[in-house]
């Protein structure tokens, strides 16, 4: 969550705060984003192997799932880098975005089974809304992440989790994110440096 968090709000102001950069050199606006993406998983991977490591040895094991997980951290990078170019290009029109949107990722998080598990999500709604929760593709993501760390995790979730709950909706997600993004950079492109001159 860390990652995604710290990604999409620093990408959100950074074509302003590099602007100067910007008129000097050609180059597309969205590397900028990216860039910033691309820094933060660096960041990420040390402390995921980590992660790796205490799994191993405090469960006695790795999960046989670990052999998904650079699809996950792809997954997670798709949804976090089309985010991060969205917003970026957002903010140069419109400069109040970065208050709504850590207002959003706030709410996004208290929806994300971040620090308390599925199950308590699952005993405490009706099916309806747990259906529909379960739809949030972050609960896909952070459920991917158990399932390849964690030994023995998809035998506490998979009478609850389909695979489409797992993987299907994370994807569609990134994909659909990947689309707006680059759809919406080509049709804003031309006018960025507009805007970023004030």
């Amino acid at each position: 969550w860390g990652f995604f968090h710290d990604s999409v709000i620093s990408s959100s102001a950074s074509l302003l705060q590099n602007k100067n950069l910007i008129r000097e050199a050609s180059f597309p606006h969205y590397f900028i984003p990216l860039s910033i993406t691309l820094a933060n998983l660096v960041n990420f991977l040390p402390s995921l192997f980590i992660i790796i490591i205490c799994a191993f040895f405090v469960l006695k094991g790795l999960s046989f799932y670990i052999i998904f997980l650079p699809l996950v951290l792809f997954l997670h990078f798709a949804i976090t880098a089309g985010l991060s170019v969205i917003f970026a290009i957002l903010y140069v029109r419109w400069r109040d975005v970065k208050y709504l949107l850590e207002a959003v990722l706030l709410f996004l998080f208290y929806l994300t089974p971040v620090f308390y598990p599925l199950e308590a999500v699952k005993g405490s709604f009706p099916v309806g809304i747990f259906k529909l929760y379960i739809l949030n593709p972050f609960v896909g993501i952070l459920n991917l992440y158990r399932l390849t760390l964690l030994k023995g995790f998809y035998s506490q979730i998979q009478n609850y989790a389909t695979f489409l709950n797992l993987i299907g909706t994370p994807f569609i997600f990134a994909i659909l994110i990947l689309l707006v993004a680059f759809f919406y950079y080509a049709k804003q492109k031309n006018t960025i440096n507009d805007y970023l001159a004030y």
